[in-house]
């Protein structure tokens, strides 16, 4: 996964283009730079009869399959704008050819709207992938837009910007279920927002206006996971379904009920193309405050640009792997929100669709980095860079 939709123009294009094509070379240049280091090592190990013994020993420290991996990540996108991440990932040593990699890392971020976080997080797979621990902190600021609350929101067409300070921690703990690949166990959630809105262009020299709230709940959460890899799957199904009491008892300041799903199928077809789908859905009952209602979830739109109590969305996106590394893909999906369930079958559908560019960076985990370029109803061009699989948050 605020504020900036980005125009339509050639001058932007050009510029994320550019972005894009600066930051797959540092890629390149970064990925190279193990294979530099081991060209010189094979020279040094020819005047060395102890190369085994040395390398054994620097598998015993690192792990033989383990990787530390700085990415550069050019960021444009509607909701926050267009600037530059940078992570700095561990990928840990896999146990089995099978697992999943364990991944620890942190990372920074700063866009054009003035929108910047710092964060960490650690995506763990333990005991032959029994057990699963995720745990992601993150704080910063974001100048984003309030667009309303539901579909006929008069605020649609001009949102009011604002500013959010924003904490959050979401620490999971997961067990293996007696079925294959089913897991479940728990998940707290705490968010704390500072928000602050911009209505100096409804009322002239207006001040600012908002407060600082805060959400928490500890919740179940249940996960079917069959997919061949965790980063890039071609084949596989997984569910993510979470439900959350969020209240005063732990530590909030609303009360509402909140359950999240997600949905996603890989087919493979033939040895170069996967088919994949995605089916999402959120529902709140209660007092939700602005900023945790449900959305849909599409690239193309702001992430708060549709809100309501209920929100669907579906999508789907076929990958084909041209060369090599290189893997191209096209997608597309629409949404709907509602206030009530009854309310969906008459909701508008709001559609987006696009095409992308993926490089393996690291091949034996599978870990792609690329582009995608999106159009939505409105008209608009966005652009996003991805680490990883979009459709496997």
């Amino acid at each position: 996964m605020l504020k900036l939709q980005v125009p339509h123009n050639v001058t932007r294009i050009r510029v994320t283009f550019l972005i894009f094509i600066l930051g797959i070379c540092l890629l390149l240049f970064i990925h190279r730079i193990p294979c530099l280091a081991g060209e010189i090592v094979s020279q040094v190990d020819e005047l060395q009869s102890d190369t085994e013994d040395v390398k054994s020993a620097s598998e015993k420290v690192l792990g033989e399959d383990s990787r530390i991996v700085p990415i550069p990540i050019p960021i444009s996108n509607p909701t926050i704008g267009t600037g530059l991440a940078a992570a700095l990932l561990y990928l840990h040593p896999k146990k089995t050819p099978d697992s999943p990699t364990t991944t620890t890392g942190v990372f920074g971020m700063y866009t054009d709207s003035q929108s910047w976080a710092v964060g960490a997080f650690h995506d763990g797979y333990y005991r032959d992938d029994r057990l699963r621990f995720r745990i992601p902190v993150v704080y910063g600021e974001f100048n984003l837009d309030f667009f309303g609350v539901g579909s006929d929101s008069p605020l649609r067409e001009n949102p009011i910007e604002y500013t959010a300070v924003t904490s959050a921690f979401i620490p999971r703990l997961l067990h293996e279920l007696p079925w294959e690949s089913w897991y479940a166990g728990g998940q707290y959630t705490f968010l704390n927002v500072d928000a602050k809105f911009d209505i100096s262009g409804l009322i002239p020299d207006a001040p600012e206006m908002g407060e600082q709230t805060q959400t928490a709940g500890l919740g179940l959460a249940t996960v079917y996971d069959s997919r061949d890899s965790n980063f890039w799957p071609s084949s596989g199904s997984w569910l993510d379904l979470t439900a959350t009491p969020y209240g005063e008892y732990a530590g909030g300041d609303f009360n509402y009920f909140k359950v999240i799903t997600k949905f996603a199928q890989y087919f493979p077809i033939r040895d170069t193309f996967t088919f994949v789908y995605r089916l999402d859905g959120q529902f709140i009952t209660g007092d939700a405050p602005f900023w945790d209602l449900s959305r849909i979830r599409l690239r193309g739109y702001p992430g708060g640009q549709f809100l309501d109590d209920i929100a669907v969305t579906a999508q789907a996106e076929i990958r084909w792997n041209f060369y090599k590394r290189w893997t191209a893909l096209a997608f597309g999906g629409g949404g709907r929100i509602a206030d009530e369930i009854d309310e969906l079958g008459r909701a508008d559908t709001n559609y987006a669709g696009g095409g992308g560019l993926r490089f393996m960076l690291v091949e034996k985990q599978k870990l792609f980095v690329g582009i995608d370029v999106t159009y939505a109803e409105d008209g608009n061009a966005s652009f996003y860079f991805q680490v990883g699989d979009w459709l496997s948050n």
